[in-house]
């Protein structure tokens, strides 16, 4: 409720008005109003500390497969973050032209898909690789063949594993593969008007490079909003790798490895050493004053001096060689 004016303050306001300390334009003048637009058609359903972490989850993602595909085409591989937005599903797919590489991806916990939209010419690109080719796209865009097809459900394979480690640091999801389209008429997993998160990369092998989009809708999301904060992915981010250090430690600690001391060397004729019998004495080019090499996967590491604990041979290391 706004504030009445007592009659001394109204006459304080009359009196300052007729002796020219309050001009009639600055009574008259109306504050000036923020208006901020608003698009019915593509409301915003997530924050933009939900959109940052979303950007961050992709991020690892890409680096993730990346590395897999990389390994698995025996070629260098590169898909990184581009771009974060929000659109009807509609736009989405409209904006993609037949032929296209559509990837329906099932999010087992919600019944619920997303899709994934790899670049065709680099995907054809990866499938000539594995059958042993150069690594070039076909002359002219087209549909992939059945056998094509069985190789690009292990491209997929490999996209699915990078997308769960990914998301494992803010929700644990179990993903699978449901199918690919050409035609994107035929991938209609929500209503047109639904709102889906669309995530843009870059990715490229050798001279080739492209886009690939992921779309994820609103109502595949809308349950576990509220795990996507980027302080809590810092958080568990932090807290993984901590743990995944002390189990990296650990196993490396049980690691078996072949450790060799080298007494010395020395150039002996073949027959000499056919000859040799229990007793025999070499010369060595060692001194005996002088550390012996010590050698771990015939690496040379350590400088030790011989000796003996109890009645067993023994290594002294008196030197730790740094690379």
């Amino acid at each position: 409720m706004a504030d009445v004016l007592s009659q001394d303050e109204i006459d304080a306001i009359l009196n300052a008005f007729n002796t020219g300390q309050v001009s009639a334009d600055l009574l008259e003048k109306e504050p000036e109003k923020t208006v901020k637009t608003y698009d019915f058609k593509r409301p915003s359903k997530f924050s933009r500390d939900h959109l940052r972490t979303l950007e961050l989850i992709h991020e690892t993602y890409g680096r993730l497969v990346a590395t897999s595909l990389s390994s698995l085409v025996r070629g260098s591989m590169r898909l990184d973050f581009s771009a974060i937005d929000q659109v009807p599903y509609e736009e989405f797919i409209n904006s993609l032209i037949p032929p296209a590489m559509i990837v329906i991806i099932s999010w087992e916990s919600t019944g619920l898909s997303m899709v994934l939209e790899m670049n065709l010419n680099i995907t054809l690109a990866l499938v000539d690789r594995l059958l042993g080719g150069s690594g070039l796209p076909p002359p002219s865009p087209r549909a992939p063949t059945d056998i094509e097809n069985a190789l690009i459900a292990k491209i997929v394979d490999r996209h699915l594993v990078a997308l769960e480690e990914a998301w494992r640091t803010v929700y644990p999801v179990s993903l699978s593969f449901v199918g690919t389209e050409t035609n994107p008429e035929f991938a209609q997993i929500v209503p047109a008007n639904e709102m889906v998160v669309l995530i843009t990369m870059d990715i490229g092998i050798g001279d080739l490079s492209g886009i690939m989009s992921l779309a994820i809708p609103y109502s595949l999301l809308e349950p576990i909003v509220n795990h996507l904060s980027a302080q809590r992915f810092f958080v568990k981010k932090k807290a993984e790798n901590d743990i995944e250090k002390e189990y990296v430690y650990q196993h490396v600690l049980n690691v078996i490895v072949n450790l060799q001391v080298c007494l010395g060397h020395m150039h002996i004729l073949l027959r000499d050493l056919i000859n040799l019998r229990i007793g025999d004495t070499l010369l060595l080019d060692t001194k005996v004053d002088k550390p012996l090499d010590v050698k771990i996967e015939k690496k040379l590491k350590f400088l030790g001096v011989p000796g003996r604990v109890g009645k067993n041979l023994a290594i002294k290391i008196t030197d730790v060689l740094r690379e």
